[in-house]
């Protein structure tokens, strides 16, 4: 559907909050290249949209990054976890921008333990495979909480759905924070528990 919406000319550059929206968008044209190579027709002219829209796809902390984006505040050294979805990073490939974002406007990022493995969302996956998705859920939330950080940030809706239905942090988008971070409004999660502005400077 998309592809027949928009053409690469109509389109400068494509960047998206939901690392799983540009992950997808970046295997289209892997996969109209393979429907081709098994001889499956496919318009020659989908197939080249899809490859240039492929090529034209980052995901915002890519985006911003390239853009060399300061904050124009900084947080207090504000020790937050970075839980990388792996969406964005297997998938993408994308492991250091956000936390470089991170650390530009002052929060200490921490690195998860064994960050590289599932928190059990997986798209549909907590639903399909429940028993499975909550030990990786509960893995994952240990490996976060001994930490022992003031907030989590994370870019994906399902991970922040599936991790923050079991641990009392707040959990808050990569790009909310950075917002905060440049003078926009305290998160509405953390307004929501009583948070304000000075606690976390």
């Amino acid at each position: 559907f998309f592809f027949k919406q928009k053409t690469a000319y109509e389109i400068y550059q494509c960047d998206w909050s939901s690392d799983v929206c540009s992950s997808d968008l970046l295997e289209r044209h892997v996969l109209r290249l393979h429907y081709l190579d098994t001889g499956v027709e496919v318009e020659l002219e989908l197939a080249d949209k899809a490859r240039r829209v492929s090529a034209i796809t980052l995901d915002i902390s890519q985006f911003l990054a390239r853009l060399d984006w300061r904050p124009s505040r900084t947080i207090a050294d504000l020790p937050i976890a970075y839980h990388s979805a792996c969406s964005l990073q297997h998938g993408q490939q994308v492991r250091d921008e956000p936390k470089r974002l991170l650390a530009s406007a002052g929060f200490r990022v921490m690195d998860v333990p064994e960050a590289h493995i599932c928190c059990g969302s997986a798209g549909v996956y907590n639903i399909m495979q429940t028993e499975i998705a909550g030990r990786l859920r509960a893995r994952k939330v240990a490996n976060i909480e001994r930490m022992k950080p003031r907030l989590i940030a994370a870019g994906n809706i399902g991970c922040m759905t599936q991790i923050g239905s079991a641990t009392p942090l707040p959990l808050i988008h990569t790009i909310e924070l950075l917002d905060w971070a440049d003078g926009g409004p305290l998160p509405q999660d953390l307004t929501d528990r009583g948070f304000s502005d000075s606690d976390l400077r």
